[in-house]
């Protein structure tokens, strides 16, 4: 059982886990604030450790956060669709 790998995952959420942690509700209003400030590089996990730490604790949450940051990631460097371009591709998949 020590080796699986479930089991040590489970083991690191325990030994990190405090008596006070934020919720996913909370994680998730926090998300957009701590993907912008992670993408002009400040150090959120020393600015943000609550709500770092549940990403790494939380896999649902963590879903959200990639995906933000997936497409804030995209918006920034100017690789994202145009809305128009997005939605006729929308439109087109639901047919």
């Amino acid at each position: 059982m020590q080796g699986d790998p479930r089991f040590q995952r489970l083991l690191r959420a325990v030994a990190v886990t405090q008596d006070a942690e934020i919720d996913c509700t909370t994680c998730l209003e926090e998300v957009p604030a701590y993907v912008d400030r992670e993408l002009v590089g400040e150090d959120v996990e020393r600015e943000m450790p609550d709500l770092h730490l549940h990403l790494a604790l939380c896999g649902d949450c963590f879903e959200e956060y990639a995906a933000l940051r997936e497409l804030a990631a995209l918006d920034a460097s100017g690789g994202l669709p145009d809305r128009s371009v997005l939605l006729r591709q929308l439109d087109a998949d639901a047919r």
